[in-house]
């Protein structure tokens, strides 16, 4: 797949895979950073359960996954259910702009079903909309597995849509003992891949950095432009401990902007 750039716009991106604390949300909110870094306007879908707090911005689009259990009961079934998520969708027609959405763990059997239902790639397509699949998986074994069985479903539902996977460095990378069930999971994994299937290393942040700011309730943005002092305060941290995290943070931001902007290119949008 070559980098989608400004003639790709609008765009709408979906981050998914089954397994849950893969990194779906911290790989949708980071490409969501990278379009406000190039000022592309974006619109953020999270479909997720209702008790997960959640930071949106005005405009912004949320789906209770208890929503699901009414599908038998909505016109289209589970379009009906998808109707808000549909409707920012199409709303990015004609627009210079792009569409995140994050998916719950879960639910890719549920959007291979709307997928097919909708002929959202055609229909999309169509509309003169660009559409993505981000499957998320970090080294574990069943978390490859799925990216495995969701990359094959794209391409068998929706063939027009772009696909990327997206390796989540979290727990690890990629490396594994030769002969494996690892290694053998990762060789088929990385084989699909190259069906014209981009492919993006998410860098970890080191040690505990990440985890620091994110129970302190700051976004990646806020840590970024926190002042060493400040995180400390927020973290109760010493102040050499906060400044090293923040290094840390502001490290993966960087690393992670070249592992996005092979795939997104959009730095000439600045």
């Amino acid at each position: 797949m070559m980098p989608l750039t400004e003639k790709n716009l609008p765009l709408a991106i979906s981050f998914f895979n089954d397994a849950t604390g893969v990194g779906k949300t911290f790989g949708a909110w980071r490409t969501r950073y990278h379009f406000d870094d190039a000022k592309i306007p974006t619109r953020f879908v999270c479909i997720e359960t209702g008790g997960v707090p959640r930071r949106l911005r005005r405009g912004d689009v949320f789906i209770p996954v208890e929503d699901f259990a009414e599908t038998a009961r909505m016109p289209g079934g589970i379009a009906g259910v998808l109707q808000p998520y549909s409707a920012a969708v199409l709303g990015l027609a004609g627009t210079r702009s792009a569409l995140i959405a994050d998916l719950a763990g879960g639910l890719a059997r549920h959007y291979a079903e709307y997928l097919a239902a909708t002929r959202f790639d055609q229909l999309l397509h169509g509309q003169g909309i660009t559409t993505l699949g981000v499957v998320v998986a970090t080294n574990r074994i069943e978390h490859m597995r799925e990216a495995l069985i969701n990359l094959d479903m794209l391409a068998a539902t929706v063939p027009l849509m772009h696909r990327a996977l997206l390796l989540n460095y979290r727990f690890g990378g990629f490396k594994f003992l030769a002969g494996s069930p690892s290694a053998t999971v990762y060789r088929d994994l990385m084989r699909r891949a190259e069906d014209g299937c981009a492919v993006i290393r998410l860098p970890a942040v080191v040690g505990d950095s990440w985890k620091t700011a994110e129970d302190a309730q700051l976004t990646l943005k806020q840590a970024l432009n926190a002042a060493p002092a400040e995180f400390a305060k927020r973290t109760r941290l010493d102040l050499l401990t906060a400044a090293a995290c923040l290094t840390e943070v502001e490290t993966f931001y960087q690393d992670s902007e070249v592992a996005l902007d092979g795939v997104l290119r959009f730095r000439d949008a600045e």
